[in-house]
């Protein structure tokens, strides 16, 4: 990155699925948005001298047809850093506070000090090869409130993720191919709970992920992408209440895009871009993601 670029989307989501306690089909829907503004410090031509920053900002909102009015909110905020040690390697770190709640009519959870940490890095090892590894560690903790019985206790949530990822260049495009595997575990001491009461429990599990996916780019102006990906789940709940919701999950997912090159409004380096992507998948009875993005550089 040579300029600053700041990146905005929007987007919204539905899932389809079944309510726990009643059996009947419910829909959520989540409208979100974002911003990430990158600078590059002590730009040139190519590299930045100094590396590059990056701040961020996502916020998202939904509402559930279901019989106890579950409402999912929050925002968080990030700040990160990369820097290349040479002209085929790089590092960076990622910081990430989350504000989440998940509010109904009869219970609360609040995730209001939980962090996300996010290193990665990066290796060129040709022209056409691009290597990169990711590690997440996300901590924090959530409070949690059952209105009937006026009950609450503290939930610590745990977030471990590694993942590995590589673009190869070819004479038409590119291909994308991805894995990570994925702990959480949230240790709790909200114990006294209403029967219909799920968050907030003793739960673990884990889950493993692989991607692969294509980019055209040989045509001037536009980019179509197209990709697939495969997840595995196994959760456990250990509060008594809770445990019919373990299990596994299979999922295939999905993705669609195209990202337009714009024509040039100002004095910028470059073009800004329009990118439109859509993903969907086989989880519960399914769902689908629409979003799209402008970025501008300046």
């Amino acid at each position: 990155m040579s300029a600053n670029e700041l990146y905005v989307d929007a987007g919204k989501t539905s899932l389809d699925g079944n309510e726990q306690t009643t059996g009947a089909p419910i829909t959520q829907n989540t409208t979100l948005g974002s911003g990430v503004l990158g600078i590059p410090l002590g730009a040139t031509e190519h590299t930045p001298k100094y590396g590059t920053l990056g701040l961020g900002f996502s916020r998202y909102q939904g509402d559930t047809d279901d019989s106890v009015g579950t409402i999912p909110d929050g925002h968080r905020r990030s700040i990160g850093y990369g820097y290349a040690l040479t002209p085929t390697i790089a590092l960076g770190y990622g910081l990430t506070f989350y504000d989440d709640q998940l509010n109904t009519r009869q219970a609360d959870l609040h995730s209001h000090a939980r962090f996300l940490h996010i290193f990665g890095a990066q290796y060129k090892a040709s022209q056409k090869l691009l290597l990169g590894a990711t590690f997440q560690l996300g901590v924090g903790q959530a409070d949690a409130e059952d209105y009937t019985l006026r009950s609450d206790g503290l939930a610590r949530p745990r977030e471990y993720l590694f993942q590995i990822g590589a673009r190869y260049g070819v004479t038409s495009g590119a291909w994308y191919g991805a894995s990570r595997i994925r702990f959480l575990e949230s240790p709790s001491n909200f114990e006294e709970v209403s029967e219909q009461v799920f968050v907030g429990g003793e739960e673990e599990g884990y889950e493993t992920e692989f991607s692969v996916g294509f980019e055209y780019d040989s045509l001037e102006v536009v980019k179509p992408r197209i990709g697939v990906r495969y997840r595995y789940v196994d959760y456990t709940f250990e509060r008594e209440n809770a445990r019919s919701l373990s299990g596994t999950v299979n999922e295939v997912a999905g993705a669609f895009g195209l990202s337009f090159l714009l024509p040039k409004l100002w004095d910028a380096p470059s073009a800004p871009r329009l990118d439109i992507g859509l993903d969907v998948g086989s989880f519960a009875r399914g769902w689908a993601e629409g979003r799209g993005a402008l970025i501008l550089p300046f």
